[in-house]
């Protein structure tokens, strides 16, 4: 028997058969796609059941993480005074310290000798010291937006760099000087990556009966924010 005859006979029974049976073809049909309209309803329900469920989650993360910088925002008012370091200005990894400071109305003192230390970087001939340089100034800036930002002691002679490459670069006393200075009464907080300043800025404190001082480093700053809930 050859292919040809085959296929005729196939076809032939599939034709009876469909003849014979319609009916119950057409019903089997229509429970199919019944079947195939509540299954894609029950997927549509259950995707927008588990997007429901994570715009829930995104929500209340966006409400923690809220909350959260606002207890970070507190904590950082509880100082009257921040005096920030010129290596604090100078390293990558301190945005965090910035931003919240840029949200906070605590007052940030800004001795002239760290602002000029700012500006000697940005002017150095070095890329990357010019960089961090540049970087530290763009911080001050949005700062220097704040009302609540003082730098010590400047007038319009700091707009000549010859004149501000002259003056002492060396901040440390400076900050102890402003620390020690009776206009500024009030709890400070001191951020320094500087050993020796903070070894000394704590004997001076104790020694002028100054309690209202902390001295801490960047890593704990960073640590006593992101331990707030």
């Amino acid at each position: 028997m050859s292919d040809f005859i085959i296929v005729i006979i196939t076809l032939g029974i599939i034709l009876w058969i469909g003849i014979a049976f319609w009916k119950y073809i057409m019903i089997i049909g229509a429970i199919l796609i019944l079947i195939t309209v509540i299954l894609a309803i029950i997927g549509y329900n259950l995707d927008k059941r588990d997007s429901d469920k994570r715009s829930k989650r995104a929500e209340q993360k966006r409400i923690e993480r809220t909350k959260k910088r606002q207890n970070q925002i507190n904590k950082v008012a509880e100082y009257d005074f921040i005096i920030i370091d010129t290596n604090i200005w100078l390293s990558e990894k301190c945005n965090l310290i910035f931003n919240i400071l840029e949200e906070s109305d605590v007052k940030v003192l800004i001795p002239r000798e760290v602002y000029l230390e700012l500006k000697n970087k940005r002017n150095s001939n070095y890329d990357k010291e010019s960089y961090l340089g540049r970087m530290g100034i763009r911080r001050l800036e949005n700062l220097s937006k704040n009302n609540n930002t003082i730098i010590k002691d400047i007038n319009i002679k700091f707009l000549d760099n010859s004149y501000v490459r002259d003056l002492n670069r060396y901040a440390d006393p400076k900050i102890i000087e402003t620390l020690l200075n009776e206009e500024n009464n009030g709890d400070y907080l001191i951020i320094t990556d500087d050993l020796d300043l903070k070894i000394v800025g704590r004997q001076i404190m104790r020694k002028h009966e100054y309690n209202n001082t902390t001295f801490v480093s960047r890593k704990e700053f960073k640590e006593m924010l992101n331990n707030i809930s």
